[in-house]
């Protein structure tokens, strides 16, 4: 469900915004007319990597990607998960003692996938493996805590610097104080995780989804995804807020130059990547 509607920067405040009715938990993911904190990651990657992205390519799924969608399922939205989880294993394959680069066996799985479209597609050890995610972070009682007095999967739109922009928040706490994003991670102790939000645009996501849900704090329930799936809460410093949200403020001007003020996308047609080695 929509959460909000919030407006920055000096533009005038609307009860609407257009589109904004057309916004849902069923299209939240296909829609590309507002702009999200992954889509800023890809325009700071290349102007040219996020309209590959806009113009419907660009999107390849991975395990690691299905791991973490069923992760958060099977937290958020446990009423979901076992329908929304589909498994498979080698034993299914016309030919159980070969590799994925058969014909026969890549044939059978993208007709597996295409049969299963929308759906977490795992293999059965990575089904073990969410399993355990999920039991781990549910056994904890700080992780419980963090999931009570709360609403969940909650949609954010607002108007920043003249761009629709939409957010949805994994855990939002119904006082106003936390909005909470669950992660997954291959190293969860704090030096490591702080590579990975300098790396995946983590503190970005953090800056503008606390500004956006008007929250005052906000935090990563992370879960590791080897055994023993150690779990770990950070909070994240108000400098590194501050620094999300400034990033996330200088790529909507990114994005006004190269796709709004240039429709035709000759600017990102023209350019080149430069520097000095």
């Amino acid at each position: 469900m929509i959460k909000d509607i919030n407006i920055f920067n000096g533009v005038e405040e609307s009860h609407h915004i257009v589109g904004m009715d057309m916004i849902n938990d069923d299209n939240y993911y296909d829609d590309r007319s507002y702009i999200t904190n992954s889509m800023l990651g890809k325009l700071k990657e290349s102007p040219a990597t996020l309209k590959e992205y806009l113009e419907g390519g660009g999107f390849l799924s991975s395990s690691a990607l299905s791991i973490g969608d069923a992760v958060h399922k099977g937290i958020l939205e446990p009423e979901k998960f076992e329908t929304m989880v589909k498994v498979w294993d080698k034993s299914e394959w016309p030919e159980p003692d070969k590799t994925l680069r058969t014909k026969a066996n890549k044939d059978w799985m993208y007709n597996f996938k295409e049969q299963n479209k929308g759906m977490c597609i795992l293999e059965d050890k990575e089904f073990l493996q969410v399993k355990g995610m999920i039991e781990s972070i549910l056994s904890k009682p700080k992780s419980k805590e963090l999931l009570s007095n709360a609403e969940y999967e909650q949609i954010s739109l607002a108007i920043i610097n003249g761009i629709p922009v939409k957010s949805k928040g994994d855990i939002v706490k119904t006082d106003g104080e936390w909005i909470i994003d669950i992660k997954t991670s291959s190293d969860i102790r704090l030096d490591a995780f702080k590579e990975s939000c300098e790396k995946y645009g983590y503190y970005r996501q953090a800056g503008m989804y606390t500004k956006m849900f008007k929250a005052k704090r906000f935090g990563f329930l992370v879960v590791e995804k080897k055994a023993p799936y150690r779990v770990a809460f950070y909070e994240v410093s108000q400098d590194k807020l501050n620094e999300g949200w400034e990033e996330t403020c200088q790529l909507i001007e990114q994005f006004k130059y190269f796709f709004r003020e240039d429709p035709l996308h000759t600017r990102i047609d023209e350019s080149i990547m430069e520097g000095v080695l």
